[in-house]
């Protein structure tokens, strides 16, 4: 039958300092939120940083995607994927020209 062991320490010895057991007692909660928060953290510089690794290529992939046809789509570059919004934006300013020509 699995049990869940521990000790009940009352306090230590280490390199001349007496640690209680207030000094030892850990808040679990927090300190796995701790960890939460420092791996969301790391992951995220990764990603600012544009450091490739096995969890964030989808993500730097899919944002060099997005930066791309943003990038192509300012300066009216086509490409295969934008072709029918810039020829819908160019569209739209000669229909503008036209209304200005008698």
């Amino acid at each position: 039958m699995p049990m869940e062991i521990g000790l009940n320490l009352v306090a230590a010895y280490e390199n001349g300092s007496i640690l209680t057991k207030k000094d030892l007692d850990i808040d679990e909660d927090a300190f796995m939120a701790q960890i939460k928060s420092a791996a969301s953290d790391s992951f995220l510089l990764t990603i600012a940083l544009a450091l490739p690794t096995s969890e964030n290529i989808s993500q730097l992939l899919s944002k060099a995607h997005r930066d791309a046809f943003a990038l192509a789509d300012s300066q009216s570059i086509m490409t295969s994927d934008n072709i029918k919004g810039v020829l819908a934006k160019a569209n739209a300013q000669a229909e503008s020209l036209k209304s200005l020509v008698k």
